[in-house]
């Protein structure tokens, strides 16, 4: 099993390369498993600040939610 809060660090580097002047607030939550050896995808979502770490069998495992700076 990935640990969480490397996720949660993934997510925010997402999030941080869309940000000019930085983040504001940035906040995640854990929703499935992410497992060593799986394929995750970082997607960063069209419709607003939110970056879901997505399994290879479709389930967001985690989400995260920022605002900017």
């Amino acid at each position: 099993v990935v640990h969480g809060p490397l996720t949660a660090a993934k997510l925010h580097a997402v999030a941080s390369s869309r940000a000019r002047s930085g983040l504001k607030e940035f906040s995640f939550r854990v929703k499935a498993p992410l497992f060593v050896n799986q394929p995750v995808r970082l997607v960063h979502s069209n419709e607003g600040c939110v970056v879901d770490a997505v399994r290879c069998d479709g389930v967001i495992a985690a989400s995260a939610t920022y605002s900017l700076g």
